[in-house]
């Protein structure tokens, strides 16, 4: 289990204590404290005192949360790694479950839950998406530069050398916000995607923290497609290089967009509240500014076609099939 915080907003203990509460007794939490200058290393001292499952790494100063993933990543030896965050709750059976359906699906590598949100103040529930459960729904969303994971759900295969970011060019901070996506696109390369229908996690809703402006999911947005186009390009080139360890050094991604990107993704999606006739209309419109993108969002019906079951080079196959067992 991986638990990165820089600040304890009082949900710390209560996470730590769900994730030791599973039904699943033969587990590891490595909490990373990436310099936290509040009681965050107290709590955790406390916390590792009192079970040996949890271990602490601490950050001299504040890294980000990407770097700060990655050396939990580096210090794990478990089969499969689950992620949590300061304030998220897992219901008991949760990872029982998820290890329960991969044993019954051995070509998972990546596995989540539905989530239920709440406010992270008052406790109070709060509306959230469905999402997707099924292995051609997720890598249609992964394709359309949406995230069809929640961070605190998933459960994915421990791969050697399988890091966030695989970008030497672009850094780790940049990506935080979008760190895990990156990494499911590589994941999704490997084998099977799955959502299961439980809601077994608890997401902790607060406005700043978790939130985003309209201004600031249209840049996010733009950085998943430009990555995934650079993805497309690099997989193109070398594809076990590409999903197994960092991507090649003079990879950078595309050119930032211009207005008329940035109005395609506001007639696609902002007009959420529309009825739907005029929803359907707006985005046809959007496309047709932004062909380039219309581009990709048919080309994500090949993504499938990229991965393991469907390698056509019986090299790479065996090299992909060796670093899964």
């Amino acid at each position: 289990m991986l638990l990165s915080v820089h600040r304890d907003r009082g949900g710390l203990r209560r996470s730590v204590e769900q994730v030791l509460a599973q039904t699943v007794p033969d587990l590891e939490l490595i909490a990373v404290d990436d310099g936290a200058r509040d009681q965050t290393p107290a709590v955790l001292a406390e916390l590792a005192a009192a079970d040996p499952r949890v271990r602490v790494l601490t950050n001299a100063e504040n890294l980000g949360l990407t770097p700060s993933l990655n050396r939990g990543l580096e210090a794990a030896r478990a089969p499969w790694i689950a992620r949590i965050d300061e304030g998220d709750g897992w219901a008991p059976e949760k990872l029982a479950l998820q290890l329960a359906r991969a044993a019954r699906e051995p070509e998972l590598v990546l596995l989540g839950t539905q989530t239920r949100y709440v406010d992270a103040t008052s406790g109070a529930p709060l509306p959230g998406p469905a999402l997707p459960v099924t292995d051609a729904d997720l890598r249609r969303a992964l394709g359309s530069a949406q995230n069809p994971f929640v961070h605190s759900s998933v459960l994915f295969r421990r791969i050697p050398g399988m890091r966030y970011n695989a970008w030497p060019s672009l850094p780790e901070r940049a990506m935080d916000t979008i760190s895990d996506y990156e990494l499911w696109l590589r994941l999704s390369l490997l084998g099977g995607l799955a959502n299961l229908s439980e809601p077994l996690v608890e997401f902790a809703y607060a406005g700043g923290h978790a939130g985003l402006t309209t201004e600031r999911a249209s840049l996010q947005f733009d950085l998943k497609r430009r990555l995934r186009a650079a993805f497309a390009s690099a997989l193109a080139r070398d594809p076990a290089g590409c999903v197994l360890a960092g991507l090649d050094p003079g990879d950078q991604l595309p050119a930032p967009p211009g207005p008329r990107r940035r109005l395609s993704f506001r007639l696609r999606y902002g007009a959420v509240s529309a009825p739907p006739w005029r929803r359907r209309a707006l985005r046809a419109l959007g496309y047709a500014l932004d062909p380039q993108d219309l581009a990709f969002h048919l080309w994500t019906k090949a993504l499938p076609g990229s991965g393991l079951r469907w390698t056509p080079d019986p090299g790479l196959r065996r090299q992909l099939e060796a670093a899964t067992s």
